[in-house]
């Protein structure tokens, strides 16, 4: 992507952080240096043990080392919201796509493990990311009045919020687009990108 990057990191101010995985494959792993996963976990995993997969009917868990799906070992598994992964014998992952209008699922730990830089959860992009007041969004803000959403453009990230904000100090109206280092502002909401 022009001026974008496979991967970043999202901080939305007050609410968390995210990594965001643009690709259609997200491989999950341990984190240890030198790992090249896009999902590194603090666990005792292998440092590939399990690949998540995005095609035309979902997304799809196949197992490099011991993988279970709510309670099933598996080879390999179409998952479905709400499905609990488990990588080894204790790191466990909930699956979610809260959000009717968009295939972007969230792979939170659930089983006290973390991710590194202080990441709250692994987003698999689809097609957008929606934040909002509402418990319909894959991000919670409060303090919004409207939902706000990143999404593909023509090879870049773009972001539509309803009403004045600024990006990277630059006044917009509605819509813009993101750089990989990029600083949102608007009433009730300011995040920054930060390049995996």
């Amino acid at each position: 992507m022009a001026g974008m990057v496979d991967q970043f990191l999202l901080w939305v101010d007050g609410v968390g952080g995210y990594r965001i995985c643009l690709g259609g494959r997200v491989r999950i792993g341990q984190a240890v240096p030198g790992t090249e996963v896009e999902a590194p976990v603090f666990a005792d995993i292998g440092r590939h043990h399990a690949t998540v997969t995005r095609d035309e009917e979902g997304y799809v868990l196949e197992a490099v080392k011991k993988t279970q799906v709510n309670g099933q070992p598996i080879d390999k598994a179409v998952l479905r919201d709400g499905d609990r992964l488990t990588l080894g014998s204790a790191c466990q992952f909930q699956l979610g796509m809260a959000v009717s209008m968009s295939a972007t699922a969230r792979l939170h730990l659930v089983s006290g493990h973390r991710f590194p830089n202080g990441v709250d959860a692994v987003f698999l992009l689809a097609d957008s990311l929606v934040l909002g007041p509402d418990p319909e969004v894959h991000v919670e803000i409060a303090d919004l009045e409207q939902p706000l959403h990143l999404y593909r453009c023509g090879g870049r990230l773009g972001i539509h919020a309803a009403g004045e904000f600024s990006i990277d100090g630059r006044p917009c109206r509605d819509r813009g687009i993101l750089e990989s280092s990029s600083v949102v502002r608007g009433k009730g909401f300011s995040l920054a990108l930060e390049p995996v």
